[in-house]
């Protein structure tokens, strides 16, 4: 199956935000303004398959 561009943004974006999820627990970092930021990137990544 092809991926049309959407599709590998979108799992370029999210393979990004999982890294940097799994840093910022890691650290003790995932809380706060730091979680919300990170929920408001995975939903525009879901965005960009629209």
């Amino acid at each position: 199956m092809n991926k049309t561009e959407k599709e590998i943004a979108f799992e370029e974006k999210l393979d990004a935000l999982i890294l940097l999820k799994g840093l910022l627990i890691r650290n003790g970092e995932f809380h706060g303004q730091e979680e919300e930021e990170y929920y408001q990137a995975l939903d525009r990544a879901f965005e960009l398959l629209n």
